[in-house]
């Protein structure tokens, strides 16, 4: 057998392999050069999460959240003695008791739906604490002035003998007054410094109450202010919640107003915090509650509970006044029992064109397809335009711009050619014309090879000098398949918004029980028998104390038993007690407010 066949072989296959590896290295770097740069690692994402949908969700609902603070006059007659009572404040005038809830759009025309004590706070014991807290120096005022005492009372004096009993009170309340703020996640930081200065941008007042469910009944309600194309949310349905269920409560805590130089942006900054669902109740009155443990506090009342999918499927209502720790166990009005108030009002939860351009633009700038930053850009560039108000879309707009600086656009196959294509097919080309070149001398050397001469043939037929060897039979080489190197293929681009989890930082828990009220027995005497006044004084009228405003707090002197704090900017109002199930325990005085 010839070697020198093979030679040619041999050459074909190292250099054939040298030729093929080349090849891969320079399609590999063709590929990667062709490919669409992935999206900047950097921390701090706008919206955090975006991979996940449910974080998603949130992000898309957070605009359509707003802050209702309420406002209602009080006056409480103050029977001193038997004979002898005073209306406070002195002037004929009323003192004004702030509450704080929440509630969200839910339609495109300015409709929020929240809980019914948010805007018509019930007339009860924790109403009328409040009342007594503002009117308590000038009680103390009024028995300095008019009667002789042994030492001056105090405003924690006079708020124990009002608290406890000791003085016979009746409280009077006139209609309550509501306004409702964005979210800095619709108006974004504000410029100013003072929260009372807000202006229309961000402040709009309820109009009037739609419709409504009584406080001891659905406490739900539908209130309106005079907007259109607002952001909003989906009402959802509240029977596929089941136990177990992990929904979310957006809202304003009034324990998380940490702030003491009314800062709008901080008191305007929503909280977001997972509930897990308990149980699915039905109280007294037949209302479907959603029974919850997690971290829901005083102010988010009336918030709205979402599910995975983004939609309402209940609102923050109460808490179980029996549970020993009150904010362990809290109950949401469930969806349905607001299903009836949209049907009464033929409300139109269509969302609008805000809402619509809002998702569209959040979906591209969460999403992973190519030239998906350049498109959310120009689509939160367009919301930024049309509604001035929308603030809270620029961290957005900033951070998808820079994204969509590194980022390469795919090449259109209609008007450039396609490179990479190109490459590959030279390389392909090139490796043929060699390996045609190689084909061609090896048979040019075969061809060449020198035969044996013939020999004549001998009378016996034998051939003579023939060659004992014979000519080398000729057979197919055996086919050659090339052994491929197993390339791994280009690393999948980790998800837009993939950031290290950070440790989250726990504000110190605050206890929100109130202490049962002792009896208290004044430790100063009036220099005549009680209840009856020793004297009268002839002193010029003392001017009320003012108002104490939306921030002031009691500094209860050690040893004197007080009230919780009062009910104002820090959220006292929250979710309303539902007492003893079996029994309930609303007793409204308000004449306008009605069962539907």
């Amino acid at each position: 057998m010839n070697r020198n066949y093979f030679r040619p072989l041999l050459v074909l296959r190292r250099f054939h392999s040298t030729i093929f590896t080349t090849g891969m290295t320079l399609l590999s770097m063709i590929l990667l050069f062709a490919s669409p740069a992935n999206a900047l690692a950097a921390g701090g994402i706008p919206g955090g999460n975006i991979a996940n949908p449910v974080v998603r969700a949130v992000d898309v609902a957070k605009p359509a959240i707003v802050r209702i603070f309420t406002t209602i006059g009080g006056s409480v007659t103050v029977h001193i003695t038997s004979t002898q009572s005073a209306t406070f404040p002195l002037n004929g005038g009323s003192y004004k008791l702030e509450l704080s809830g929440s509630g969200a759009f839910i339609s495109a025309h300015g409709d929020i739906l929240t809980a019914n004590h948010v805007v018509s706070p019930p007339h009860d014991s924790e109403l009328n604490d409040s009342l007594f807290q503002m009117a308590a120096q000038d009680v103390a005022d009024y028995i300095n002035q008019n009667f002789t005492t042994t030492a001056p009372y105090t405003a924690e004096e006079a708020l124990a003998l009002m608290t406890n009993g000791n003085f016979r009170t009746d409280t009077h309340y006139g209609q309550p007054s509501s306004d409702v703020y964005f979210s800095t996640d619709y108006s974004g930081p504000s410029p100013q410094s003072d929260f009372k200065k807000l202006g229309s941008d961000v402040r709009m007042h309820v109009s009037k109450i739609e419709q409504y469910s009584a406080t001891n009944i659905h406490d739900v309600a539908l209130i309106h202010v005079n907007l259109n194309d607002t952001p909003s949310i989906q009402l959802g349905d509240s029977s596929n919640v089941t136990q177990l269920d992990e929904l979310t409560i957006i809202g304003f805590p009034g324990n998380a107003d940490i702030t003491t130089n009314q800062d709008p942006t901080q008191i305007l900054t929503s909280s977001v915090n997972k509930v897990y669902v308990s149980a699915l109740k039905t109280n007294d009155m037949g209302s479907a509650l959603i029974q919850v443990g997690g971290n829901v506090e005083h102010g988010d009342s009336g918030g709205p509970a979402l599910d995975s999918n983004g939609t309402i499927v209940g609102v923050v209502s109460s808490y179980s006044s029996n549970a020993d720790y009150p904010l362990a166990t809290s109950f949401l009005q469930a969806s349905v029992n607001a299903q009836n108030l949209f049907l009464a009002q033929g409300l139109d939860t269509t969302p609008g064109p805000f809402e619509k351009a809002w998702q569209q633009a959040f979906t591209d700038y969460a999403s992973k397809a190519p030239g998906h930053w350049h498109k959310a850009q120009r689509e939160l560039q367009s919301l930024a335009n049309k509604y001035l108000n929308f603030n809270g879309v620029t961290p957005y707009l900033d951070y998808a711009a820079t994204q969509a600086t590194h980022e390469k656009l795919p090449m259109p196959t209609t008007s450039s050619p396609n490179y990479g294509i190109w490459a590959v097919g030279i390389v392909g080309i090139v490796l043929l014309i060699v390996i045609g070149a190689l084909l061609f001398f090896m048979m040019k050397r075969k061809k060449s090879a020198p035969v044996a001469p013939v020999v004549p043939s001998t009378a016996s037929g034998m051939q003579v000098g023939a060659s004992t060897q014979g000519t080398t039979p000729t057979r197919p080489f055996p086919e050659w398949e090339a052994q491929r190197q197993a390339y791994p293929s280009p690393n999948t681009p980790l998800p837009y918004g993939a950031q290290p989890n950070a440790p989250a930082q726990a504000w110190p828990q605050q206890d929100f029980r109130v202490p049962t009220p002792v009896p208290y027995t004044p430790q100063q005497q009036f220099s005549g028998p009680l209840p009856e006044p020793a004297a009268w004084q002839q002193r010029s009228p003392v001017p009320a104390s003012p108002t104490p405003t939306l921030f002031e707090t009691w500094q209860s002197p050690s040893g004197i038993p007080a009230p919780p704090p009062p009910s104002m900017i820090a959220g006292e109002d929250n979710r309303i007690p539902t007492g003893n199930l079996s029994t309930p325990r609303w007793q409204n005085t308000d004449s306008n407010t009605n069962n539907t």
